[in-house]
Protein backbone atom coordinates (compact mmCIF):
# COMPACT_ATOMS: atom_id res chain seq x y z
CA UNK A 1 0.00 0.00 0.00
CA UNK A 2 1.36 3.42 -0.96
CA UNK A 3 1.24 6.45 1.26
CA UNK A 4 -0.63 9.45 -0.08
CA UNK A 5 1.18 12.71 -0.69
CA UNK A 6 -0.73 14.24 2.24
CA UNK A 7 0.52 11.46 4.55
CA UNK A 8 4.10 11.92 3.26
CA UNK A 9 3.84 15.66 3.84
CA UNK A 10 2.73 15.10 7.41
CA UNK A 11 5.60 12.67 8.02
CA UNK A 12 8.10 15.16 6.55
CA UNK A 13 6.73 18.03 8.66
CA UNK A 14 6.88 15.91 11.82
CA UNK A 15 10.40 14.80 10.96
CA UNK A 16 11.46 18.41 10.33
CA UNK A 17 9.93 19.56 13.63
CA UNK A 18 11.65 16.72 15.47
CA UNK A 19 15.02 17.63 14.00
CA UNK A 20 14.55 21.39 14.33
CA UNK A 21 13.52 21.35 17.99
CA UNK A 22 16.90 20.23 19.39
CA UNK A 23 18.81 22.71 17.24
CA UNK A 24 16.62 25.59 18.37
CA UNK A 25 17.19 24.56 21.97
CA UNK A 26 20.94 24.26 21.40
CA UNK A 27 21.06 27.86 20.17
CA UNK A 28 20.12 29.03 23.68
CA UNK A 29 23.60 28.02 24.83
CA UNK A 30 26.98 28.69 23.27
CA UNK A 31 30.28 27.31 24.57
CA UNK A 32 33.47 29.33 24.27
CA UNK A 33 36.96 28.14 25.19
CA UNK A 34 40.42 29.58 25.61
CA UNK A 35 43.87 28.11 26.04
CA UNK A 36 45.76 30.46 28.35
CA UNK A 37 49.54 30.89 28.36
CA UNK A 38 52.13 33.48 29.30
CA UNK A 39 52.90 34.43 25.70
CA UNK A 40 49.46 36.03 25.30
CA UNK A 41 49.75 38.27 28.38
CA UNK A 42 49.63 41.98 27.55
CA UNK A 43 51.26 44.43 27.56
CA UNK A 44 54.33 42.19 28.00
CA UNK A 45 54.39 38.39 27.54
CA UNK A 46 55.44 36.24 30.52
CA UNK A 47 57.91 33.35 30.37
CA UNK A 48 56.15 30.66 32.38
CA UNK A 49 55.42 26.96 32.32
CA UNK A 50 51.94 27.72 33.63
CA UNK A 51 48.92 27.34 31.39
CA UNK A 52 45.15 26.99 31.70
CA UNK A 53 42.02 25.97 29.87
CA UNK A 54 38.87 28.03 30.23
CA UNK A 55 35.43 26.83 29.20
CA UNK A 56 32.46 29.15 29.50
CA UNK A 57 28.92 28.15 28.58
CA UNK A 58 26.72 31.13 27.82
CA UNK A 59 23.05 30.39 28.52
CA UNK A 60 20.90 33.10 26.95
CA UNK A 61 17.70 31.58 28.34
CA UNK A 62 18.91 31.74 31.95
CA UNK A 63 20.97 34.90 31.47
CA UNK A 64 24.09 33.38 32.98
CA UNK A 65 27.51 31.97 32.19
CA UNK A 66 28.81 28.72 33.67
CA UNK A 67 32.58 29.00 34.12
CA UNK A 68 35.23 26.30 34.41
CA UNK A 69 38.94 27.17 34.42
CA UNK A 70 41.55 24.46 34.92
CA UNK A 71 45.02 25.90 35.61
CA UNK A 72 48.29 23.98 35.68
CA UNK A 73 51.82 24.62 36.99
CA UNK A 74 51.06 28.00 38.58
CA UNK A 75 54.32 28.87 40.37
CA UNK A 76 52.68 31.34 42.77
CA UNK A 77 49.17 31.75 44.18
CA UNK A 78 46.29 33.17 42.17
CA UNK A 79 45.28 36.65 43.26
CA UNK A 80 42.53 37.31 40.67
CA UNK A 81 40.94 35.88 37.55
CA UNK A 82 38.73 37.84 35.18
CA UNK A 83 37.09 37.99 31.79
CA UNK A 84 38.11 41.26 30.10
CA UNK A 85 36.83 43.16 27.09
CA UNK A 86 39.69 43.61 24.65
CA UNK A 87 41.67 42.58 21.62
CA UNK A 88 44.88 40.54 21.43
CA UNK A 89 47.85 42.57 22.63
CA UNK A 90 45.66 45.12 24.42
CA UNK A 91 44.76 45.47 28.08
CA UNK A 92 41.01 45.93 28.49
CA UNK A 93 38.66 46.57 31.40
CA UNK A 94 37.24 43.72 33.48
CA UNK A 95 33.84 42.51 32.27
CA UNK A 96 33.34 40.19 35.25
CA UNK A 97 35.38 38.42 37.92
CA UNK A 98 35.78 34.66 37.89
CA UNK A 99 35.21 32.55 41.02
CA UNK A 100 37.96 33.04 43.63
CA UNK A 101 40.75 30.48 43.98
CA UNK A 102 41.55 31.16 47.64
CA UNK A 103 45.18 32.01 46.83
CA UNK A 104 46.07 28.53 45.56
CA UNK A 105 49.09 27.66 43.39
CA UNK A 106 50.03 24.61 41.31
CA UNK A 107 47.17 22.77 39.59
CA UNK A 108 43.64 23.93 40.39
CA UNK A 109 40.10 24.43 39.14
CA UNK A 110 37.86 27.47 39.31
CA UNK A 111 34.16 26.86 38.75
CA UNK A 112 31.06 28.96 39.17
CA UNK A 113 28.19 30.84 37.59
CA UNK A 114 28.27 34.46 36.47
CA UNK A 115 25.08 36.51 36.18
CA UNK A 116 24.00 40.16 36.01
CA UNK A 117 25.04 40.58 39.66
CA UNK A 118 28.70 39.96 38.71
CA UNK A 119 28.74 42.19 35.62
CA UNK A 120 30.75 45.40 35.28
CA UNK A 121 28.99 47.40 32.58
CA UNK A 122 30.74 49.99 30.40
CA UNK A 123 28.43 51.82 27.99
CA UNK A 124 31.42 53.45 26.25
CA UNK A 125 32.46 49.93 25.13
CA UNK A 126 28.94 48.89 24.13
CA UNK A 127 28.34 46.76 27.21
CA UNK A 128 25.27 48.31 28.80
CA UNK A 129 23.63 45.19 30.24
CA UNK A 130 23.89 41.43 30.62
CA UNK A 131 22.70 40.75 27.06
CA UNK A 132 25.54 42.92 25.68
CA UNK A 133 28.02 41.09 27.92
CA UNK A 134 26.82 37.66 26.76
CA UNK A 135 27.14 38.76 23.13
CA UNK A 136 30.68 40.06 23.76
CA UNK A 137 31.74 36.74 25.27
CA UNK A 138 30.61 34.75 22.23
CA UNK A 139 31.68 37.43 19.72
CA UNK A 140 35.50 37.20 19.93
CA UNK A 141 35.64 40.38 22.00
CA UNK A 142 36.86 38.98 25.33
CA UNK A 143 39.77 37.20 26.96
CA UNK A 144 40.45 35.38 30.24
CA UNK A 145 43.33 36.57 32.41
CA UNK A 146 44.66 34.79 35.53
CA UNK A 147 46.74 36.99 37.85
CA UNK A 148 49.21 35.57 40.38
CA UNK A 149 51.36 36.85 43.22
CA UNK A 150 54.38 36.56 40.91
CA UNK A 151 52.72 38.34 37.97
CA UNK A 152 50.14 40.88 39.08
CA UNK A 153 49.41 41.96 35.49
CA UNK A 154 48.66 38.35 34.53
CA UNK A 155 50.42 34.98 34.55
CA UNK A 156 48.38 33.42 31.72
CA UNK A 157 45.87 34.83 29.27
CA UNK A 158 43.77 33.46 26.40
CA UNK A 159 41.25 34.63 23.82
CA UNK A 160 37.72 33.21 24.13
CA UNK A 161 36.46 31.63 20.91
CA UNK A 162 33.23 29.73 20.23
CA UNK A 163 33.50 25.97 19.83
CA UNK A 164 30.98 23.50 18.53
CA UNK A 165 30.13 20.25 20.26
CA UNK A 166 31.97 18.58 17.39
CA UNK A 167 35.23 20.42 18.06
CA UNK A 168 36.95 17.24 19.12
CA UNK A 169 40.44 18.73 19.47
CA UNK A 170 39.52 21.44 21.99
CA UNK A 171 37.24 19.20 24.01
CA UNK A 172 39.74 16.31 24.01
CA UNK A 173 42.52 18.65 25.15
CA UNK A 174 40.39 19.86 28.05
CA UNK A 175 39.42 16.32 29.10
CA UNK A 176 43.04 15.14 28.94
CA UNK A 177 44.31 18.12 30.93
CA UNK A 178 41.72 17.56 33.65
CA UNK A 179 42.59 13.84 33.74
CA UNK A 180 46.30 14.70 34.12
CA UNK A 181 45.55 17.10 36.97
CA UNK A 182 43.53 14.44 38.81
CA UNK A 183 46.34 11.90 38.41
CA UNK A 184 48.87 14.37 39.80
CA UNK A 185 46.64 15.11 42.79
CA UNK A 186 46.27 11.38 43.51
CA UNK A 187 50.05 10.91 43.59
CA UNK A 188 50.55 13.61 46.24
Amino acid sequence: MRASSAQMSIVLVLLFLGLAAPSAQAQDTVTVMAILNGGDVAPAPILTGAWALAELTVDFGKGEITVSVDAFNLPTAITDAHVHIGSPGMVGPVLFDLPPANHLAGDLSLTGVVSAANLKTDASLGVRDLEDALESVIGLATYVDVHTEGHGDGEVRGWLTPVSAGDAVALALRREAVRMRHLRLQRR
